[in-house]
């Protein structure tokens, strides 16, 4: 469900972005760059983005940080800088990268894709988890909920406190909610200047 939430907002991005006359690009990637789609303004142009973005798939591992990398030394002139992710690989690199991007005078907005189960950790009984990038298992319970939930809340907090001081505009999207809802709300902040 992410890739699909990831794959509309970027898409929705798109068309609004376009629809001002503005360029636009796109970057996929798993453990390397895989698709790059250079920016250009136009509606054919837009149509490429979205065809790319309609044709990506999930493949194993990422490398979040060395693909951000390779996007901002792309962008030939400061632009806005959108990465939609759920986070979880190379913390302290991807902020990096992000940090890099800020101080080369780009714009950089977040969008934090997850699930409700990621947030809650449902599980009451003994559960197999599989990641999906990795193939790896583990067996998991009830007694393991509150030590996930702790951990998963700083992990949150981090992502936070990381935007609020470099200043990234983040915006979390939950899976279970309506896309709009974040869509409106980053629009909002980005209109009126606001908190970020």
């Amino acid at each position: 469900a992410k890739i699909e939430v990831a794959r509309i907002a970027a898409a929705a991005l798109a068309y609004l972005i376009a629809g001002q006359g503005d360029a636009i690009g796109l970057v996929t990637y798993d453990w390397s760059v895989r698709h790059y789609v250079p920016s250009r303004i136009g509606q054919s142009h837009l149509r490429t983005v979205l065809a790319t973005l309609a044709g990506m798939q999930p493949s194993g591992t990422t490398s979040a940080a060395q693909s951000v990398r390779r996007s901002v030394d792309l962008l030939a002139r400061r632009g806005l800088l959108i990465l939609i992710s759920d986070l979880y690989d190379e913390e302290e690199g991807v902020e990096a990268e992000l940090r890099r991007a800020v101080r080369m005078g780009h714009e950089v907005a977040l969008f934090h894709v997850l699930t409700r189960d990621e947030l809650e950790f449902p599980f009451g009984a003994d559960v197999e988890l599989e990641d999906l990038e990795s193939g790896r298992t583990v067996l998991t319970g009830s007694a393991a909920a509150a030590d996930y939930r702790r951990a998963f809340a700083e992990f949150l907090e981090r992502w936070h406190a990381r935007c609020a001081r470099d200043r990234i505009d983040y915006t979390r999207v939950v899976t279970d909610q309506p896309l709009d809802a974040a869509l409106r709300s980053y629009l909002l902040r980005r209109r009126g200047g606001g908190a970020r």
